[in-house]
């Protein structure tokens, strides 16, 4: 893995941590907690009210994931297709 991380998704107590290694994206997801001492620990286990967070750092990380992948496309192939189509009217008209 790289010495640092490229991204960082919070929700919560949950983080996603994108990692570049050489153009192949990894993700790591962990809980942060304190401990009896009140000292800051994480973990990769999550109770069930933490789900829905691991989901959503899980969407967000795919999300800029496939986004650097389409640039970095795009600046290693000229002409490569635009992203996909919004029904956002262009700026001009707003």
């Amino acid at each position: 893995m790289a010495n640092q991380p490229v991204y960082k998704v919070k929700i919560g107590s949950t983080t996603a941590t994108i990692w570049d290694n050489d153009g192949s994206y990894s993700v790591e997801i962990k809980r942060s907690y304190r401990d009896v001492d009140a000292d800051w620990k994480e973990t990769f286990s999550f109770y069930h009210k933490d789900l829905l967070n691991v989901a959503k750092c899980a969407e967000r990380a795919e999300i800029w994931i496939a986004r650097q992948s389409h640039e970095r496309q795009k600046r290693e192939r000229p002409g490569f297709p635009p992203g996909p189509k919004t029904n956002a009217a262009p700026p001009e008209a707003q």
